[in-house]
């Protein structure tokens, strides 16, 4: 026969077959034991734990004894070795806040609204520390900070308006002190202006190159002058001196400029001048020569030619001597062409010839030496008018610089 499985202990009574039928309930397992021994000591806690904070009456100690009394007589049903031995002893809950509960000696806790009340009263203060107790909103080192900004600010305020009044004072100076001297040396620039285009003039033409480098010099100084910086502009800041001051650097820039063309064209005047009757020089002309002395003509009028040519390229551009220019670079090729006429008139001793060639080289002189007077007059006409012009430019100027 089979045999059959060894029927578990406290089933012999058929108490199986009933279990298995569902007409009696099924013994709890071992570890449905332990799992229903966990369950109740948790909830047991957590209810401890909830009358403790909430102030709850304590449950009564019978009914405690009877639970703890329960729950170790199920943990024996199939869990041996499990008791409520291993929860013992239970931690006391934690002190409860003052005023959670009422001061009348009873246990009963407070309603909502007490307890409200209660817990969000306001904090007594003797109870915090020094730092907390103490009412200042700021730290002693944002304000000194604060003050030094504020002190630095006021030093500002009143120092940029000193400084911008001293720059500007200083640039007006300045632009004044090159605009007066100026206008103090254009009498002088006359008279160097008479002695470089005034044909019959007495004085020594050569006395006016240091008028018209002077005359130079003074433009500059006023140009270096009207270009200083200017004082920043502050906002709010508007200090007399700094006013029309752009305006008025503006203007001696201009002035400047006209002081330098002047002293330019004046200049322009003087090489006219002085290098227009160097042209056509070649010394003695003879009437009649030897073939020894031919050939020493030849090359002294090739010399004197080149020499010419210098001086011609060297002559400025100017308008009012346009008609000179032109006229002494014609004459130039003239000149080339009459030196091979007149030195075959000596070779050949034909004295009518070379006294035209003579006659022809005069005309060629005179004609620029007229050409080159008659522009030196338009140049002193011009002249004239723009120092006048400007000496009264400059009259106005100083009197704007000096408000």
């Amino acid at each position: 026969m089979p045999k059959q499985p060894p029927i578990e202990t406290g089933h012999e009574d058929g108490s199986w077959f009933l279990e298995a039928v569902g007409a009696r309930p099924r013994s709890p397992r071992p570890s449905e034991t332990l799992a229903a021994l966990e369950r109740e000591n948790a909830l047991e806690s957590d209810l401890r734990s909830a009358e403790s904070v909430m102030g709850l009456p304590e449950q009564d100690t019978h009914d405690a004894d009877n639970a703890r009394s329960e729950s170790e007589f199920i943990s024996f049903h199939g869990d041996p070795g499990t008791s409520t031995s291993s929860f013992d002893p239970i931690p006391p809950p934690p002190v409860a806040p003052p005023g959670l509960f009422r001061d009348s000696g009873t246990d009963e806790p407070l309603d909502s609204e007490a307890l409200t009340g209660t817990m969000f009263s306001p904090i007594d203060e003797t109870d915090l520390s020094r730092p907390l107790r103490s009412g200042r909103r700021f730290r002693w080192p944002a304000v000194i900070l604060v003050l030094m900004l504020i002190a630095i600010a006021a030093v500002a305020v009143w120092l940029v308006p000193q400084a911008m009044e001293q720059q500007a004072l200083t640039v007006r100076q300045h632009n004044y002190d090159a605009s007066l001297a100026i206008r103090t040396y254009i009498p002088t620039s006359q008279e160097a202006l008479d002695s470089v285009t005034n044909p019959e003039s007495d004085g020594d033409v050569g006395d006016a190159v240091p008028v018209i480098s002077s005359l130079s010099s003074l433009g500059r100084d006023l140009s270096l002058a009207a270009v200083e910086p200017l004082p920043i502009a502050v906002p709010l800041l508007s200090l007399g001196s700094t006013q029309d001051l752009e305006s008025l650097t503006q203007r001696s820039t201009l002035l400047a400029e006209d002081t330098a063309e002047i002293a330019r064209r004046l200049g322009h005047g003087y090489v006219y001048r002085t290098s227009i009757p160097e042209l056509l020089t070649p010394g003695d002309l003879p009437a009649e020569a030897s073939g020894v002395d031919i050939d020493e003509l030849t090359i002294q009028l090739a010399s004197s030619l080149a020499d010419d040519a210098g001086v011609v390229v060297d002559l400025p551009d100017d308008p009012a001597f346009a008609p000179t220019l032109a006229l002494a670079s014609s004459t130039l090729e003239q000149y080339t062409q009459w030196q091979v006429v007149y030195l075959e008139a000596l070779s050949n001793a034909d004295e009518d010839a070379v006294t035209d060639a003579l006659s022809q080289f005069e005309s060629l002189r005179h004609d620029l030496a007229q050409t080159n007077t008659e522009d030196l007059l338009t140049l002193r006409s011009e002249l004239d008018v723009r120092l006048v012009s400007l000496a009264s430019e400059l009259d106005s100027h100083l009197v704007d610089l000096s408000r």
